[in-house]
Parts: structure tokens; C-alpha cells; sequence
């Protein structure tokens, strides 16, 4: 019936006390777990740990409530319930336990209700039913864009670049590849990367198959310094590594980047997060 793990937030104020959660549902709990997750998440140094309830009908939510009034009865602090009970009868008899809970669909369903000038079903089951099929095409996607990224990394085949929704280009150890995998994790976005190296640079220009699509390419900036300092720990005191050949490089990669027109993002000034994410929105890549 249960299911057992600590959490704790990301560290913040520090406190000492360790309050419980409860992720109490009629289905597999994973909603109000997600839920009851994401709002924690907003409170830094709120130590707790959490129990899952799962699949409880009116024996087990009684036995639920028996037990958490037991330890209030010892001077314990209640648990904080995430409830995501369908059946009101549940949601009333584990509202005798007398412990606070945010009763997830009890706060929206009513407002949804009006808007949609509609009841509910009310059906157990249903919308979690409709959420794992929602993440299972989004898993696909997700999985998908992976593969595609992974496939078509630092300048892997080319003759692909016509299914990509976005391609990344820049010196090489410019965090390429990272940004490429963030997009293709979190927003199921088809990325392939490109380094410039000797020839394009020497050219000034992108390759003829990369300004064919420059609407989907995106330039990486970095700072000289710091990509010397990369590559100082994958080839110390190389002639690849020297401060002298990363500004060289960088130099003619944002000519580069000037030239052809495309956007440019600083790697050096900005997370691989936030890049990503103002990729999609500026390309309008959410799917």
C-alpha cells in the first residue's frame, strides 16, 4: 500500500525537523506525486519524506486515517496529504484524519466544471489513463529526437540535415553537443550539431549544405580564455589547445555567424538551459 522514500529540496535555509508527505490516490499515486513534487520543490530547505498510497479504497483510507490520528494522539505533526482521489466518499472519510490536504482535483475540477459548462465523469482512473498515454507519445518523441540527436553529433551525417528542426554550429568544445541533448530531452527537438574546423574557417563562410538551411542553423559564441581552458584538459599544450589557435577560431566563427545572418548565443555569459530554451521559443520548436 505504501511506498517509502526521502526527499529533500534543493538546499536553502537550513532546517533541522523532517515533516511527512502523503501521495494518496485511487490509482497509482504518481499524479499527486508530480504534482505534490513540483510545488515542494518551491520551498528550499523544507525537509521532508514522503509515503506513496496507492489504489486505496474506503478499507484502506480507513485504516489511513486510524493511523495517522494515532500518532497526532502522540504529540506527532500530521502528515501534509497530496490527494488525488476521484471518489468523493474517499475524499470525505480521509478528511476525518484531520491532517492538512491539498486535494489536487477537489481545488481545479470545480473551476473546469464552469468553464467547460460540464460535470465530471468522476470515472477512477481516467485521467491518469489519459496522462500515461500522453507520456507515452511523449517518451516516443523524446526517444526519438535522442536517437536523431546522438546520430547526427559533431558533424555526423550530413545528408541527414534536412530532418533536423535545428542545427547547431561552432568551434569545436564549444558545447555543442549539450545544448543538442537538452533540446532533445526536454523538448523532443530534432538537433544536430556541426564544428567548424581548418577549411570552414579558413572560408569564412558556413558549408554550401549548412546555408542551405540557415534557417535552422544557430551559431555558438564562446569566450577564447575559457575554450582555452577546455581544451587544455582534453589536449594540454597542444597546438589545438593554444590561446592564440582559440582566438583565431572564434574570431572567424563569429565572422562566420555575421556573414551568413544566423542567431548567435554566448555559452560563455549563458547556461546550456537557458540557451535551449530561448532556441525553441526564437524558432518556435515547441511540439
Amino acid at each position: 500500500m505504501t511506498e517509502k522514500s526521502p526527499s529533500s529540496p534543493a538546499t536553502g535555509e537550513v532546517t533541522t525537523a523532517t515533516r511527512m508527505v502523503y501521495y494518496v490516490s485511487d490509482r497509482t499515486s504518481r499524479t499527486a506525486e508530480l504534482n505534490g513534487e513540483s510545488l515542494l520543490s518551491q520551498f528550499p530547505g523544507f525537509h521532508y519524506e514522503t509515503r506513496r498510497f496507492a489504489f486505496m479504497d474506503e478499507n484502506r483510507i480507513g485504516k489511513l486515517v486510524r493511523v495517522i490520528k494515532r500518532h497526532v494522539g502522540k504529540g506527532e505533526e500530521p502528515p501534509i496529504i497530496f490527494s488525488t482521489l476521484v471518489r468523493p466518499e474517499l475524499r470525505r472519510l480521509l478528511r476525518e484524519s484531520g491532517a492538512p490536504i491539498i486535494d489536487l482535483y477537489e481545488s481545479f475540477l470545480p473551476t473546469l466544471e464552469k468553464i467547460l459548462h460540464r460535470s465530471t465523469s468522476s470515472r477512477v482512473g481516467v485521467s491518469h489513463e489519459d496522462f500515461e498515454l500522453r507520456e507515452a507519445s511523449n517518451y516516443q518523441r523524446r526517444s526519438q529526437a535522442l536517437d536523431f540527436s546522438l546520430a547526427h553529433d559533431d558533424g555526423l551525417r550530413p545528408d541527414h540535415y534536412d530532418r533536423a528542426d535545428v542545427i547547431v554550429v561552432g568551434v569545436s568544445r564549444s558545447a555543442k553537443t549539450p545544448v543538442c541533448l537538452y533540446l532533445a530531452m526536454n523538448f523532443s527537438v530534432r538537433a544536430a550539431n556541426f564544428p567548424l574546423t581548418g577549411e570552414d574557417l579558413d572560408r569564412e563562410q558556413l558549408p554550401p549544405f549548412l546555408q542551405e538551411r540557415r534557417d535552422r542553423v544557430v551559431g555558438l559564441h564562446i569566450d577564447p580564455q575559457r575554450l582555452h581552458a577546455i581544451r587544455q584538459k582534453r589536449r594540454p599544450d597542444s597546438p589545438y589547445a593554444s590561446l592564440a589557435t582559440c582566438r583565431r577560431e572564434v574570431r572567424r566563427a563569429d565572422e562566420i555567424f555575421k556573414i551568413s545572418g544566423v542567431p548567435v548565443y554566448d555559452i560563455s555569459t549563458t547556461s546550456v538551459e537557458e540557451i535551449a530554451v530561448e532556441i525553441v521559443r526564437k524558432m518556435d520548436l515547441l511540439h
